[in-house]
């Protein structure tokens, strides 16, 4: 993390699905990538039939990058990236971050007919890099996610809807970093109010060196990419890459712009984007996220302020 700008990094250990995903922002853009060359080559070793690309991403013009199969890079991003937002919200109004709610809560770009804002309370750490200590969301008794209907007595009056926590944290060279973080997701189950997801941050490691990143995932190869920066004016477009995102213009350039879906093979062959220098805080974390049964917690006490 750099300022506003920030870098996630997932990995699969098992590589069944996925090699690696990064999420980032790079202070204009939010992107999504996710790395499947090792899921491509097994499946090419079997002789069955794959798509040429060895990659898929997403390009938004968000601040942070919703998808329910990116889902672990919102309690994490609330842990160690979010500071330049909290520090300049002037209400207590968020679009949800955690995409396992009550509803699935649709991927970035979200359409304002399909996403309601959550009110929340915070409060941060006194410390550098004053990043949040608690969180909570409420729900204000109306589904956040489209269609918008009431929720069934006694929930259409409101509740506690997620409660982020940091446990621990320690002191690197001035800066307060949290060391342990939970993260719970209430829904209501069955007439009560239960617990839905329960994540659970653990950092094993931090590591500070200065490291030269664009804040811009890099592209190894072919990758099928959704862009989502026109979709009031043009909707989805898909287009292939090869090595470097593209810009607005070139996109805007198609000549099937604005005429519905593109999907059409667009190989760049330019030169790899340069990387800008500045020191980035490393933080290697364990993340762990269980998904527990209503019957086993429920939270009974957590109504609505």
């Amino acid at each position: 993390m750099n300022d506003q700008k920030w870098y996630i990094n997932l990995t699969e250990d098992s590589k069944t699905n996925y090699d690696y995903k990064e999420i980032s922002f790079d202070g204009k853009y939010c992107y999504c990538f996710t790395s499947l060359k090792s899921y491509v080559e097994e499946h090419q070793k079997r002789g069955e039939k794959v798509g040429a690309n060895i990659a898929t991403g997403w390009i938004v013009k968000e601040s942070f990058y919703r998808s329910i199969f990116a889902h672990e890079a919102g309690p994490i991003w609330l842990a160690y990236a979010s500071r330049y937002f909290f520090n300049n919200l002037t209400n207590k109004l968020i679009e949800p971050v955690i995409s396992l709610n009550c509803e699935r809560i649709p991927p970035s770009p979200s359409s304002p007919s399909t996403l309601a804002k959550q009110r929340i309370d915070w409060d941060l750490e006194q410390n550098f890099p004053y990043l949040p200590k608690t969180i909570v969301f409420y729900d204000d008794g109306v589904r956040i996610a489209a269609p918008f209907r009431k929720r069934q007595p006694p929930f259409d009056n409101g509740f506690t809807n997620i409660v982020f926590r940091v446990l621990e944290s320690t002191n690197l060279s001035g800066m307060v970093l949290p060391t342990v973080v939970t993260l719970n997701v209430a829904c209501p189950r069955q007439g009560e109010l239960g617990l839905l997801y329960s994540y659970r941050i653990s950092n094993v490691n931090i590591l500070t060196k200065s490291i030269e990143n664009s804040f811009v995932p890099v592209i190894p190869g072919q990758t099928h990419v959704t862009d989502g920066r026109f979709r009031s004016e043009a909707g989805l477009i898909s287009y292939e890459i090869e090595t470097n995102w593209l810009s607005e213009g070139e996109v805007r350039s198609f000549p099937q712009f604005g005429k519905g879906k593109i999907v059409t093979s667009i190989i760049k062959q330019n030169a790899p984007v340069k990387l800008e220098n500045g020191k980035i805080w490393l933080i290697r974390i364990f993340f762990i996220i269980s998904v527990l049964s209503a019957t086993i917690l429920i939270w009974r006490s957590a109504i609505k302020k």
